[in-house]
């Protein structure tokens, strides 16, 4: 028992896959027990505890400490087979340790969050903030203060009258956001804010929150190219509550929204609170994007860990193969032409043509050869009836392209025929 007449309890207590030292304080004012505590967390085995309370009330605690190694170890199961296990605990270092405790009063702010977190100017806000009396024993009155940018949002909140050791309250307050945001706030909420509690600790009782920022989010992708570059497109919106200054970066990453930039573009102009807007980025040497797979990501300004505001992207690097209808003719025969308006070489282009439908009678099958970026390839055959032709190049989708829904083409052919009539010639008699 200890000169103020409180009592402790020490003893060796597992937790979070830990065996650490726990206590809990008899308070002898209000008559009870705290709620358990830890005195540490750490790999280490504390025993053969001795507490023992100083003249002013101080808890000293002597006891042994045995470090925790980790080792691995090849077990044989036979002859011919042998597991390894790896992190296996180790008991090792054992020293004499001894620690002190002042037993006292300490008042925390554990959270403090804004609802919603992105309001619009002027919007009806909730500030909630969870205080917890960390230390040995009961406190009170437990008041909160709720300020922006140091100035008071109201009232002061009472969250208890008293609040025992270990116990946790919450305390809430309704606001009203500021009429203008053009930039950040710092919101705090500051537990025993005018110091009438004695603590052992007293530079843990606010806690703060930046808030009625811009907030960047990635609302989908685009991707266009020529046959010497590729174009993408991100669409941004500024979820926030306040404008997002320009310039804001935007990056083509290889592999993950947090991977290594390959090009990037910029979104020169503000972008205000609940607005919408796109930005470029544009690929014009392609053999950056060689040997980098087909996952891309395109984020706006840093990455976060949310990928809020990234959104995936295939790169793209791939020919495309083009069919229309204008691409089947008909003259002396019918030709069909393919184009490769993509970035690469299609190799090995194929095209096959049915009459009236894809389950009719197949006209044409025939490999086209390579097509390179800008080029095209025509085939020609005898036609002998009107039909309807359906024309489809790659239909067995052998080449990977930047768009295949472009492949297919239909067009009604008519086959003229030439009919030579006789002329006869009369010579009449004058």
């Amino acid at each position: 028992r200890s000169p103020q007449g409180h009592l402790a309890l020490v003893w060796q207590a597992a937790h979070e896959d830990l065996v650490d030292l726990a206590y809990s304080v008899y308070d002898a004012s209000a008559a009870r027990w705290g709620a358990d505590q830890h005195l540490m967390s750490d790999d280490a085995v504390e025993a053969a505890l001795s507490p023992a309370f100083a003249s002013d009330g101080t808890l000293h605690l002597a006891y042994r400490k045995a470090e925790t190694e980790y080792v691995t170890e090849t077990i044989a199961i036979s002859p011919t087979l042998t597991v390894t296990m790896t992190d296996i605990p180790r008991r090792g270092r054992s020293d004499l340790y001894f620690l002190s405790h002042t037993i006292g009063r300490d008042l925390t702010i554990e959270s403090l969050t804004l609802t919603p977190t992105y309001p619009a100017a002027g919007q009806a806000v909730t500030l909630t903030a969870q205080v917890r009396n960390v230390g040995d024993l009961e406190s009170g009155p437990i008041v909160v203060r709720f300020s922006d940018d140091g100035n008071p949002t109201g009232s002061d909140v009472t969250v208890a009258l008293t609040l025992t050791a270990g116990a946790s309250g919450t305390a809430i307050t309704s606001w009203t956001a500021p009429a203008l945001l053009d930039g950040t706030h710092s919101l705090q909420a500051t537990v025993d804010p005018d110091g009438d509690i004695a603590e052992t600790n007293e530079t843990n009782n606010s806690a703060a929150l930046t808030a009625f920022g811009p907030c960047l989010a990635a609302d989908g992708t685009a991707r266009a190219h020529s046959i010497t570059a590729i174009t993408y497109t991100l669409y941004v919106l500024n979820a926030g509550s306040s404008p997002a200054q320009a310039p804001i970066s935007v990056t083509l990453r290889a592999g993950d929204h947090d991977g290594a930039i390959i090009a990037s573009g910029l979104i020169a102009a503000d972008v205000a609170a609940g607005e919408r807007v796109s930005a470029l980025v544009v690929v014009d040497d392609l053999s950056l994007l060689e040997g980098l797979g087909d996952a891309g990501w395109l984020a706006a300004g840093d990455p976060t860990a949310d990928r809020a505001n990234a959104w995936p992207v295939a790169l793209g690097l791939w020919p495309d193969l083009t069919l229309s209808a204008a691409d089947i003719q008909v003259g002396d025969q019918v030709s069909v032409t393919v184009h490769n308006t993509g970035v690469l070489t299609a190799t090995g282009a194929t095209l096959a043509v049915w009459q009236d439908s894809l389950s009719g009678t197949l006209v044409y099958s025939g490999t086209l050869g390579a097509i390179e970026p800008g080029g095209s390839r025509s085939v020609a055959w005898d036609a002998i009836e009107p039909a309807e032709l359906w024309a489809w190049t790659d239909p067995h989708h052998l080449i990977t392209e930047s768009d295949e829904s472009n492949n297919l083409a239909v067009r009604k052919i008519a086959i003229h025929f030439r009919i030579y009539l006789p002329l006869v010639l009369r010579n009449y008699a004058p």
